[in-house]
């Protein structure tokens, strides 16, 4: 079962992909089938709600900084954990949590499997 909290990170998910469009999200008040507010949805229907979620979730998965790496760079080289060689996410402009790189290539998995969301 979905906690409220992991609920709502769903949620900011599907208004930030439709960029705030209520219409396109599964548990707006014409689409959720009881044609009630989400906020009252999700803590007064929280079945039926997770349901919602859970399924634009599955069908939604977060894109990785791996992910539009190799959209972006198709043929760049791999090393053999699957991860761009002498590459780092922070060198080519998205977020860093400096605290965890430590340059092993457990540390890099983690970070290079990160939502990606660019420095702005």
């Amino acid at each position: 079962m979905l906690t409220y909290k992991q609920a709502c990170e769903i949620r900011e998910r599907i208004h930030n992909t439709h960029f705030k469009n209520c219409e396109k999200c599964p548990i707006y008040h014409d689409n959720n089938g009881l044609y009630t507010g989400c906020d009252i949805f999700l803590s007064r229907h929280p079945k039926e709600a997770e349901k919602l979620l859970t399924d634009w979730d599955e069908k939604h998965p977060v894109r990785t900084i791996l992910d539009e790496f190799k959209e972006n760079y198709p043929n760049a080289h791999l090393d053999i954990y699957g991860l761009p060689d002498r590459v780092c996410p922070h060198h080519i402009g998205y977020e860093d949590d400096i605290n965890t790189c430590h340059n092993t290539s457990e540390e890099c998995l983690v970070c290079w499997s990160r939502p990606a969301k660019l420095n702005k």
